[in-house]
């Protein structure tokens, strides 16, 4: 069911991400994934994210009745609930063109948090673990100081917070098989933007295994 709720925000995902053109509002790109998740038998696990402009900048905020304009940020937020176990998966895109400046900096930043704390997401690491490979990226820079070290995600499955619970600096939380996490490393920067790549991810005998899968930022530019 975890797999099959990963699918389903996939699915919603790429409709969304459809929708982001100049001219299209906020809430016409939403309810593209919305009708998706719905077609496909499940549900949002929270009600999906769509903000633009300098409000990208704030993360969580409801979609508004605000034509999308090219060049702007768009921070996306979604998650399915299918037979009741949910999935959590999140972007940040640049509407109409491909990322440069400051929003292709920030995009960069967050793929490398992204796959610096994967290396640590494995059974007997803690979540302090994950937290201390994350903060030696931004270390020293620009996004030292915007960088989300007391909340990079939290336990998903029958709830949307659930164990292993918070993933903050200085949980002593140990990853184990079979947890599922929805791991989102951010920076964020009112203004700007969120440098966010969020996954759903399975912790397995080995490693981890997404359980989403939507083209990072500067992937689909």
């Amino acid at each position: 069911y975890m797999e099959e709720s990963g699918r389903i925000a996939d699915a919603a995902f790429e409709a969304l991400v459809a929708r982001l053109k100049p001219g299209v509002m906020e809430t016409q790109a939403a309810a593209a994934a919305v009708e998706t998740m719905i077609a496909r038998g499940a549900i949002e696990s929270f009600r999906t994210c769509v903000v633009s402009g300098k409000q990208a900048g704030l993360k969580h905020a409801y979609p508004r009745a605000r034509k999308m304009m090219k060049g702007d940020m768009v921070f996306l937020d979604l998650g399915a609930s299918y037979r009741g176990y949910a999935s959590d998966t999140s972007r940040c895109y640049v509407v109409g063109e491909k990322p440069t400046g400051d929003a292709a900096a920030l995009l960069s930043v967050a793929r490398d948090l992204y796959y610096a704390g994967l290396e640590e997401m494995k059974p007997g690491r803690t979540i302090d673990d994950v937290a201390q490979r994350l903060i030696r990226v931004v270390r020293g820079t620009r996004w030292e100081k915007d960088f989300y070290e007391s909340g990079f995600g939290h336990g998903v499955g029958l709830d949307l917070f659930e164990g292993p619970g918070g993933l903050f600096a200085g949980s002593k939380a140990e990853l184990k098989p079979g947890m599922t996490v929805a791991y989102e490393p951010m920076v964020v920067v009112e203004g700007l933007g969120t440098g966010v790549v969020e996954d759903t991810l399975l912790i397995t005998e080995t490693g981890y295994r997404p359980l989403t899968h939507s083209a990072q930022a500067l992937d689909a530019a």
